[in-house]
């Protein structure tokens, strides 16, 4: 979902009719160089690992899609009444993709509830109505950078909760997306 911020430019000048200012484009591939440096131990390419690589630029295609398409509704609707309807119309689309995978679509036991509820309650209702409060103030290929604090969070948390270490080369990487980020808002 990274290579999103590659694809929101031309699909906000595409479909939103915004111009895109070149430092924008900029930050975004210097943010993404920072991701590719961030995640440097994991990335391979091809062999067992394409189908992989394949499903993550499908994913890219459907996240800078969806931060398209928050802005242009945004310009009609609230934060809240978006996030209600986008997780309601996307857990009706994958309601369809449960038997396919095999999966059951309830938990069984009580903890998975709480874990259940713990994930709606966190990514959705606060995860996607601050990425739709955000997307009625700042233009989708900002907010598209402004997203990849994600990675750069998931590394530290990762570094303080389970002592994974990071490399030189991988702090440098979750530097260069800070500082895209920064500039980017500058």
């Amino acid at each position: 979902a990274n290579c999103a911020v590659l694809l929101v430019p031309p699909l906000s000048w595409l479909f939103l009719r915004r111009a895109v200012r070149l430092s924008t484009i900029g930050y975004g591939a210097l943010a993404f160089l920072g991701i590719a440096l961030l995640s440097s131990p994991s990335l391979q390419v091809g062999g067992q690992q394409l189908l992989g690589d394949a499903l993550a630029l499908v994913t890219a295609v459907f996240y800078a899609a969806y931060l398209v398409a928050v802005a242009a509704a945004r310009q009609r609707i609230g934060a809240a009444a978006l996030a209600l309807a986008s997780s309601l119309l996307s857990s009706l689309a994958l309601l369809l993709f449960v038997p396919l995978a095999g999966e059951k679509l309830l938990p069984a036991v009580a903890i998975d509830w709480i874990w259940l509820v713990g994930l709606a309650v966190i990514s959705q209702v606060f995860g996607q109505t601050a990425i739709a409060h955000a997307m009625g103030r700042i233009p989708p290929t900002q907010a598209a950078i402004g997203l990849l604090i994600q990675a750069v969070s998931a590394a530290v948390f990762a570094w303080v909760l389970f002592q994974e270490s990071m490399s030189g080369l991988q702090l440098f990487g979750g530097a260069l997306v800070l500082i895209a980020i920064t500039a980017g808002r500058l």
